[in-house]
């Protein structure tokens, strides 16, 4: 027992606001002359003021209600917002005596954008839900009380005016600073019959801290208790709240399933009641103890129907030298049943981030919840590949795990899922709790290429469409698509289409080949042609020209063009070869020099010498379409 000079150095307080209140007015001399209420609502006031400006660093006073009663104020707030945008607003130092706040404690809490917020009816409304708290998660301590509510004034020690708190390099996690209690029950005994030594030493050290975390939605609170003594200590850990939600607090359920709450819940939810059919507060969810038989278990839990002054307390027996840390979570959500499902998780720890930034000795300190030496691991896998190790086993809190992830022929890996995120193989995991991870594989698609016509090439009359088609089993069929529409299916190599582009429009089409295996999986490779649908046709003969003793031979050809489709002709260029020679050039003609027929002569030929021509049009720079061989 080591508190029980608290009344003395509670009293030296009571009398220094006695001098201040007879300086400002004297009624509050005796606070239960004024309206409690009144007072308090004031204090909470003075709080939000801060969360108005966080981290402002404002010292000095402030006038409540024009009462004449000079209140210290608080000297600065950290809000760090969480994965859902919910904004915490962390005390980080209070300077004055309240039992709704306390450095680490939060002062408010609200959300930074609309969220669908449950209504009375069931459905949702869009809502920025806000003024979660007046003051939550107040720390106070007693080795005389034993049922509560703590209250200023009475046997307990708040955790407050230690100085300024600090943010951890990882900007998540806020740490304060150590606050001592001093004194023995020898020694207040001797200084109340005024016998002994004016003197104080140290009994126990005190200090928080505060997590919320960017990639997940709660806040956390770790309360460090030392002994600094050469004897056992035992003491009342109590948890204080304002919720602001007064006479409209409602609990909306708990962990064992009911609306009340007992000392074998591991969390407990309330909300603000609905006012007509919506309720301007975020739903929350109070977790105060883990799964199962904890070392040190609640023996207060105080939730009821009306009451926004909620309260948890717990019994602490600390040895000489010992460190033992009591942990506390909060979930604030748009709805009952999200809150109530994010719970759950934190209270067994398998929620993936519930030890996120804590040490191996802080987890070991930890006495209301079931934190092992060591945690399960399950790893599993979905069809099509193989993990190791595989199955689960047992592995040491914060140890790292290598879990490689190999798949089976015509399989790959695609990601993994539930206890662990991402692609990266091998994965290197952490172990913070018992968890399951699950390695996702998929069926190798097969490989399909078009092969006739070429990409961006232009396509006149009839064409045979052909694809090639690859996979590590085997390939079930290859189909094809004009402009998105299936049109032909072939389930043998070499896989075609006949496609009569002649029955198409005049421009760009796409053509897509899908290859299809046996498992299912499909690829698919697609291009672009250009449709032009002319057609050149060309007749000819062999005649001579004589004049007088000269005679000449020469080709007289007839041309014959269809453009149905309108298609922007550039040029047309009139091809001749002699005998098995090479084609040449010999005539280029404009489209209004051929328009739909003409006749071109050409020559002199030589006599014995056969010639053979053929006539092709140009689109765009490339041969679209070329007539029959005329051979002379």
């Amino acid at each position: 027992m080591i508190f029980k000079r608290m009344p003395y150095r509670l009293g030296l307080l009571a009398g220094s606001l006695l001098v201040l209140a007879f300086l400002g007015q004297a009624l509050y001399a005796d606070v239960a002359l004024l309206d409690h209420r009144h007072v308090r609502n004031q204090q909470i006031k003075l709080e939000k003021l801060l969360k108005r400006h966080p981290g402002s660093g404002v010292r000095g006073s402030h006038n409540v209600g024009g009462q004449g009663f000079v209140m210290p104020m608080a000297t600065g707030s950290e809000p760090l917002i969480d994965n859902d945008g919910m904004k915490w607003f962390i005390n980080t130092n209070i300077t004055f005596s309240t039992t709704s706040s306390a450095s680490g404690a939060m002062s408010e809490a609200e959300y930074t954008h609309a969220v669908a917020a449950s209504t009375l009816g069931g459905g949702t409304a869009s809502s920025t839900l806000n003024d979660a708290f007046d003051g939550y998660n107040t720390l106070a301590v007693s080795d005389v009380e034993t049922m509560g509510p703590p209250r200023t004034g009475s046997y307990y020690i708040f955790y407050n005016k230690n100085g300024p708190a600090f943010v951890e390099g990882n900007g998540r996690q806020v740490d304060f600073p150590i606050q001592t209690l001093w004194g023995t029950d020898t020694q207040d005994a001797a200084r109340v019959e005024g016998k002994g030594p004016q003197v104080d030493w140290p009994s126990m050290q005190i200090w928080r801290k505060v997590f919320v975390p960017s990639d997940d939605a709660f806040a956390r609170w770790l309360n460090f208790f030392k002994n600094v003594t050469d004897t056992p200590l035992s003491f009342n850990v109590f948890i204080a709240n304002n919720l602001g939600s007064d006479s409209n607090t409602r609990i909306t359920g708990s962990s064992n399933g009911d609306m009340i709450s007992d000392l074998t819940d591991t969390w407990v939810g309330t909300m603000q009641n609905f006012s007509g059919t919506t309720s301007s507060d975020p739903r929350e969810a109070h977790v105060l103890q883990g799964n199962g038989a904890v070392p040190v278990p609640l023996i207060v839990n105080h939730f009821v129907n009306g009451d926004d002054n909620p309260y948890w307390a717990y019994t602490l027996t600390i040895q000489p030298g010992q460190t033992a840390c009591l942990m506390n979570f909060c979930v604030l959500k748009p709805t009952i049943a999200a809150a109530a499902g994010a719970a759950g998780p934190l209270a067994a720890l398998t929620n993936a981030h519930a030890l996120d930034f804590m040490t191996t000795d802080e987890k070991a300190q930890v006495k209301n919840f079931n934190l092992s030496s060591q945690y399960w691991l399950t790893v599993k896998s979905t069809a099509g590949g193989s993990t190791r190790p595989a199955g689960s086993a047992q592995y040491d809190a914060d140890s790292i795990v290598r879990i490689q992830a190999t798949p089976d022929p015509g399989y790959h890996f695609v990601n993994w899922t539930h206890g662990a995120t991402g692609t990266t193989n091998p994965l290197n995991y952490r172990i913070t709790g018992d968890s399951v991870v699950w390695a996702n594989f998929s069926n190798l698609p097969p490989t399909v290429k078009i092969t006739n016509p070429a990409d961006g090439s232009y396509v006149n009359g009839p064409v045979t469409v052909t694809a090639t088609a690859t996979d590590d089993t085997s390939v079930v069929k290859v189909e094809f698509y004009i402009d998105g529409s299936l049109r032909f299916g072939d389930s043998t190599a070499p896989y075609a289409y006949d496609w009569n582009a002649l029955l198409e429009t005049v421009g760009s089409h796409a053509i897509k080949a899908v290859a299809t295996d046996t498992a299912g999986a499909t690829g698919s490779d697609q291009i672009t042609v250009q449709i032009t649908n002319i057609s050149v046709s060309m007749t000819g003969s062999r005649q001579v020209e004589q004049a007088w003793v000269v005679r000449r031979e020469y080709a007289a050809l007839t041309v014959h063009v269809s453009n149905a489709g309108g298609a922007v002709v550039q040029k047309y260029v009139l091809y001749r070869k002699a005998g098995s020679g090479a084609y040449a050039s010999v005539k280029e003609l404009t489209p209004a020099q051929v328009g739909s027929g003409v006749t071109i002569n050409d020559g002199p030929l030589t006599k014995g010498v056969v010639y053979t021509y053929k006539l092709t049009a140009f689109v765009g720079g490339a041969e679209v379409a070329v007539s029959n061989e005329v051979a002379i």
